[in-house]
């Protein structure tokens, strides 16, 4: 019931990261503009550190939900939480060293709490997102995105350059964490709600979940895209400053056998891969059970191992060199790029749109 009253939480990729999900989950379901924009309102920062963080009608939300962790060693793993108080057996919000960076007096009162649309803003009753850049660069200031100035021009270069390894800077956790929440005001139905999935390589790829996804993705008729991602390890607590790490976030490769799978569907993304897709399909299978090889040895040897940071990137560039030159690495789509942009997923390396 509590999920079925929420909306449907998304993020605007104004990043330009290959993907979206990092923190939320190892799939990424991106939707299809034209279906969304009208029920897409966008907040200038995650709303779950608004509530967390700053004062509400009643009070501050952090005591109340700290204090559901019983036991010290789950309320350290939170981190808006920390203090534990072991006489009392009570968990509280950050220690005092740890205080909260966020302004929250910026977007606290009217005018300020507004919110964005995707609309264009050419007319003058569209809320455009163009004036919630301001609570954007205030947000949080100091630290790792450094002055409200800075932040903003991290922000528009990043968006105005061109998607390949060459123009974009390396991506960083901390630039990753601002970003505007998207949350959508109605009922996405499947597929014409989806254009398509994106899922992490990391996690999925040589598994049985990785097979589960890319039966959905040939079930639904969407095209489905492979991405290495941040390629963080694993950490207990994944908040932002848990992992150092940067990464080149301009790998997208689409999935051959969910191509050949769809390729009588009505639905099914770029028809003129078809041959690409037949070219690429035998190194990628070939790949997918080397991978599963290696990740069941690496079970066999107990403690729940899984591949290092540096095997993942191996066989990312196995990938990217070996399937993707056929024609299914992709950019994403950008303003111009293709005339029926609302009907394509992405751009080849070649310039070429790949539409429904």
């Amino acid at each position: 019931m509590q999920a079925s009253d929420r909306v449907v939480y998304a993020v605007l990729n104004q990043h330009k990261t290959d993907f979206p999900c990092f923190y939320w989950g190892d799939v990424a379901v991106v939707f299809n503009n034209t279906y969304v924009r009208d029920m897409t309102i966008l907040n200038p920062m995650d709303s779950g550190d608004y509530t967390c963080d700053c004062p509400s009608p009643g009070g501050p939300w952090i005591p109340k939900f700290c204090a559901s962790f019983t036991n010290e060693t789950a309320c350290k793993k939170i981190w808006y939480c920390g203090s534990w108080d072991a006489k009392k057996g009570v968990c509280g919000g950050r220690p005092p060293s740890k205080k909260s960076p966020v302004n929250c007096s910026d977007w606290t009162g009217e005018p300020f709490r507004t919110v964005g649309t995707l609309s264009s803003g050419e007319h003058a009753a569209d809320a455009a997102a163009d004036h919630t850049l301001w609570s954007f660069s205030q947000w949080e200031t100091g630290g790792a995105m450094g002055t409200p100035a800075q932040k903003l021009a991290s922000l528009l270069n990043r968006m105005l350059l061109q998607w390949d390894d060459e123009a974009l800077p390396n991506m960083t956790v901390p630039q990753f964490d601002y970003y505007f929440e998207a949350n959508l005001l109605g009922n996405p139905r499947f597929p014409e709600a989806v254009s398509f999935l994106i899922a992490d390589m990391t996690v999925n790829f040589g598994t049985a979940e990785g097979r589960a996804i890319q039966a959905w993705a040939g079930a639904k008729g969407w095209p489905l895209l492979w991405a290495l991602g941040s390629n963080t390890p694993p950490s207990p607590t994944p908040a932002p400053g848990n992992h150092p790490r940067s990464w080149r976030a301009t790998g997208r490769v689409m999935d051959p056998q969910v191509q050949l799978a769809t390729a009588a569907g009505t639905a099914r993304a770029g028809r003129n891969l078809t041959a690409a897709a037949k070219a690429a399909a035998p190194p990628f299978d070939a790949l997918w059970r080397k991978v599963a090889g290696e990740r069941a040895a690496l079970q066999k040897k107990g403690g729940g191992k899984r591949p290092s940071v540096a095997q993942y990137e191996a066989w990312w560039a196995q990938l990217d060199t070996k399937v993707a030159p056929a024609g299914l690495r992709l950019q994403p789509m950008r303003a111009g790029a293709c005339l029926a942009d609302a009907k394509c997923v992405g751009v080849d390396a070649e310039g070429h749109c790949v539409c429904y």
